[in-house]
């Protein structure tokens, strides 16, 4: 392979976490808030749009014209059906920091601080109904990833718990997956439903690397392959994209 050079710009925050949809960036900037970019041209990308948001921006997901942001503020959802011209955000307040999150059918689910996960109905995104909370069991005191897949929501912490979704207003755990490692970093689901892929960081003896998981029957997930070989640093974010992990 033999790549570009990168096409840089810079934003007025950190960029935490980027989405895309159509021909504009969706980059959850930290302190800058959401910062919406035109990559219409990938070579000479637009000026930044900036919506300020309630607390700092962590994490970013896009459906439909609605952008949803988790942050130190809680749950931001901004309409974007005129990139260059988004709506004043709706703000929903956690008792928490959200630090991810993740969109299935009527619901938004964001991870906390302290074994925490928010679930919020945002059938109607300009009047979402009030936060219920969720407590894990202890593994690990900041919740960094969700997925989900069918009834099912993957939350991360030192390990993976599979959570029951599909009773919104009875939540329950229905298993763990436990991998060699000091913290889980993230977790993805293919568009197939079928893999799902975590990383992992380590420390002593654990080592840094992604574990392959078979999630075809979510009432029977079983680890595929590991993968460690001359990584030096913990592994913090992946992507799938058809027979690759990035």
């Amino acid at each position: 392979m033999n790549p570009g050079t990168p096409v840089f710009k810079a934003t007025n925050g950190e960029a935490n976490c980027v989405a895309i949809s159509g021909n504009y960036a969706y980059v959850a900037d930290w302190t800058a808030g959401l910062a919406i970019i035109d990559i219409s041209d990938p070579t000479n990308l637009g000026t930044p749009v900036y919506v300020n948001i309630n607390g700092t921006a962590a994490k970013v997901v896009i459906s439909g014209n609605y952008a949803y942001v988790a942050g130190s503020g809680g749950l931001n959802i901004i309409d974007i059906s005129d990139p260059t011209n988004p709506g004043t955000p709706v703000n929903v307040v956690l008792n928490d920091n959200a630090l991810c999150i993740a969109l299935s059918g009527d619901y938004a689910y964001l991870g906390q601080f302290f074994y925490k996960m928010a679930i919020i109905n945002v059938s109607d995104p300009t009047d979402p109904g009030l936060p219920k909370y969720v407590d894990l069991p202890e593994g690990g005191i900041k919740t960094r990833s969700i997925a989900t897949i069918g009834n099912y929501v993957f939350v991360q912490g030192e390990e993976i718990f599979r959570i029951d979704v599909s009773d919104p207003t009875n939540i329950t755990k229905v298993d763990s997956i436990k991998v060699d490692a000091r913290i889980v970093n993230d977790v993805k689901v293919s568009e197939d439903s079928k893999i799902c892929v975590i990383t992992k960081e380590g420390a002593s003896n654990r080592k840094n690397g992604f574990v392959i998981l078979d999630i075809s029957n979510p009432n029977d997930v079983t680890v595929l392959s590991e993968y460690t070989d001359g990584l030096t640093g913990g592994v913090h974010n992946v992507f799938i994209d058809n027979n690759h992990v990035y």
